[in-house]
């Protein structure tokens, strides 16, 4: 037998350790097995070695196996807090919280003085929720010597999860305060302020931030947002420039910057739509659920469309990441397609509800007629709610109509899939797509075997866990590459809603010859665009006495209104043509503010949806233009829906041609104005309990057809 054999170590070993840990550090762990090799041949073999040797076999796709090592390693040698804290970080990396705070918990006690082990138990109880644990085992681990920069975000996460927003801005100023001054709790205390913060406070400290770190484009931006919800728009759009201008952190302030141009209709003055699309596939994938409505407005082209795909699929990645999901995982299949005619069984298919906004909210206003008017018999309906804030009226009568409703704002990805696959949902509907408060990485586990997107965002997630596209006929995209999901189709109507039937009539049109014919929009500024505003100034210029109104809040900003006649005026539009209302200033309705419109001209790529429908209601024409994608295609299935799919356009000329002449027929106009009411009332948009039906119907054939009964 040879010394090492009987126990005797190699006269090599720590360097070759050094080499390993050196290697992995790296990323390279095929070296690091190398470099362990003939440490491992003996017998018994190198604890040390074996166990750096497991992690780096997991990373290289053994993970059974490697974690079957470690657990062997932790069982022959209970005393080793290394071993502890490798199978710790192994049992994170695969999902298993719970047994990963163990572990490291574990490794904290058999090393109370090692300040990481107290740093990775922080973060893996933040990740389960348990936020005042988090914080006093971050607290340790700054006590024993863990840098700042580390671990200053990671104990602020702690105590402002805990509700302690004041702690956790304190770790955060004193990090700013210390020498070198720390940047990123720079960048954290801005973001913490812009959702938490009193506006003066706010204000206040963003701007000495900014002046701190002058060269910060990030720390601009935020500057820029405080100024905005000052009410200084003037000067929050000048930040803004800085913040373009600024020599570092354009990807990360790209979102921040992009939504407040784009509300106050300054984006596509100040940012080049070419940079902005170069710079938004520079952001981190995190922070663009910001303002990803907004991104939609840049996807025009097909080679646009084709764009937004590619960011979607790293979106997607990003959330499976997040959720803990191996990234060399593939995604789990639904169950296989059989042939459909299969009995269905007894029992109502369970049917999962997962988003933020079932609440007052335009995606509740939605799927309260499937919620109010579902058969119970047939659907046992579960609604997951993503919202961190409290329950309004609305949430509390879906809860009182549903099956179960959950609240899992507050927790892991993991542990909300573990519910969901708990309550045994046939079909996960997805309700948000990686916008602000989803869940879309619970999505990313498949809690459910059959999963659909449906209502609440106008583009594919990107997640191959998603299976289908719940949409209808006139929605539905006209190619099948335009969506990543495959589309499923509920007719005769994707969505229906309770019309508002007792409001007073609606005076008859005020454009008599077209001379005096008032357009307008009511749709939110971010969907404004360069083509958008060509299309409603040739609309202009082809009526010389017309005019044009927008009616929204924000038309109180005086900087809001200046881009809005700017913009037309580089169409050649005088700015004595252009109207602003702000209807909650002057306290009108949101509906009776389509009195003084006559014809409605919708935005472009990006339509209206809720808008569009709120207009026909009042009995206000929609002008539209259709596309091929979904996003572009809104506005067009609810007038078809409503028996005024002529006014479609498939071109800007159309467009012109469609608007010109509805506005210069007078008798057409006032026709119109009072037909399409009740046309929408009559059609399958308004028939709650039908859609019900289809909607049951729908999720019937897909459980049939994966054999989910």
């Amino acid at each position: 037998m040879t010394d090492h054999a009987q126990g005797a170590a190699p006269p090599d070993r720590d360097k070759r350790l050094a080499v390993a840990v050196s290697a992995w550090q790296a990323g390279d762990p095929r070296r690091a097995r190398d470099a362990l090799a003939p440490l491992l041949g003996g017998l018994p073999p190198d604890p040390d070695a074996a166990s750096i040797d497991a992690v780096c076999s997991y990373a290289l796709g053994d993970r059974a196996g490697a974690l079957a090592a470690m657990d062997a390693l932790a069982s022959a040698y209970p005393g080793s807090a290394a071993i502890a804290f490798n199978r710790a970080k192994m049992l994170r990396d695969a999902g298993r919280l719970a047994d990963a705070i163990a572990g490291y918990r574990r490794a904290a006690t058999l090393a109370p003085a090692d300040g990481q082990a107290w740093f990775n138990l922080a973060g893996a109880q933040l990740a389960a929720g348990e936020a005042r644990g988090a914080a006093e085992s971050a607290a340790r681990a700054a006590a024993l010597g863990i840098k700042t920069a580390l671990v200053a975000p990671l104990l602020a996460w702690a105590h402002g999860a805990a509700g302690d927003r004041h702690s956790a801005r304190q770790v955060l100023r004193d990090a700013i305060a210390a020498s070198p001054p720390d940047r990123n709790a720079a960048r954290l205390l801005a973001r913490d302020l812009a959702a938490y913060g009193p506006a003066d406070e706010r204000l206040r400290t963003v701007s000495d931030l900014a002046q701190a770190f002058p060269s910060d484009a990030l720390l601009r931006a935020h500057l820029a947002s405080a100024l905005a919800a000052s009410g200084r728009h003037d000067d929050a759009i000048a930040a803004a420039q800085e913040s373009l201008d600024a020599a570092e952190g354009h990807a990360e302030a790209l979102p921040w910057i992009l939504g407040l141009l784009r509300e106050n209709c300054a984006a596509d003055r100040l940012l080049d739509p070419a940079r902005a699309i170069d710079l938004i596939g520079a952001a981190p994938a995190e922070s663009l659920s910001m303002v990803l409505l907004a991104v939609l407005a840049y996807a025009e082209r097909p080679e646009d469309i084709a764009w937004l795909k590619r960011m979607h699929l790293q979106l997607a990645a990003n959330a499976r990441r997040h959720a803990g999901v191996d990234p060399s995982e593939a995604p789990r299949q639904p169950a296989p397609a059989i042939a459909t005619g299969g009995r269905p069984a007894s029992r109502p298919l369970r049917v999962g509800l997962l988003s933020s906004d079932l609440r007052g909210h335009a995606v509740g206003r939605f799927a309260a007629a499937l919620v109010a008017h579902h058969d119970r018999d047939r659907l046992a309906l579960h609604l997951y709610s993503s919202y961190l804030g409290a329950d309004d009226f609305i949430a509390e009568g879906f809860a009182r109509d549903a099956a179960a409703h959950r609240r899992i704002g507050a927790l892991a990805p993991a542990d909300a899939a573990a519910l969901i696959r708990s309550d045994r949902i046939d079909v996960l509907v997805e309700m948000n797509g990686h916008t602000r408060d989803s869940a879309v990485q619970v999505a990313a586990l498949r809690p459910a075997p059959v999963q659909v997107s449906w209502l609440g965002y106008p583009f594919s997630t990107g997640l191959a866990e998603i299976d289908y596209f719940l949409c209808d006929s006139h929605l539905q995209p006209e190619s099948a590459d335009l969506l990543m999901e495959r589309p499923l189709l509920v007719e005769p109507s994707w969505i229906a809603f309770a019309p508002a039937r007792d409001r007073q009539p609606r005076a008859r049109p005020t454009g008599i010859d077209g001379s005096s014919v008032v357009f307008g929009t009511l749709n939110a500024p971010y969907k404004y665009t360069r083509s958008t505003f060509s299309l409603w100034a040739a609309v202009l210029r082809a009526l010389p006495t017309s005019r044009f109104r927008i009616v929204r809040p924000e038309a109180a900003r005086r900087t809001l209104r200046a881009n809005v006649t700017a913009s037309f005026a580089a169409e050649g539009i005088d700015p004595s043509r252009i109207e602003f209302l702000d209807n909650h200033g002057a306290g009108i309705p949101h509906w009776q503010a389509y009195d003084g419109i006559d014809i409605s001209l919708d935005t472009w790529p990006l339509t209206g949806g809720t808008t569009t429908i709120d207009s026909v209601e009042r009995g206000v024409p929609v002008v539209t233009r259709v596309g091929p994608a979904v996003h572009q295609r809104i506005s067009h299935a609810i007038l078809a829906h409503a028996g005024a799919g002529a006014l479609s356009a498939r071109s800007p000329d159309e467009f012109v041609r469609i608007a010109v002449a509805l506005a210069t027929d007078p008798g057409r106009l006032a026709a119109m104005s009072a037909e399409l009411p009740d046309a929408l009332w009559r059609s399958p948009l308004c028939d709650r309990q039908g859609f019900a039906r289809s909607f049951e119907r729908c999720m019937a054939e897909v459980a049939t057809r994966h054999a989910l009964w």
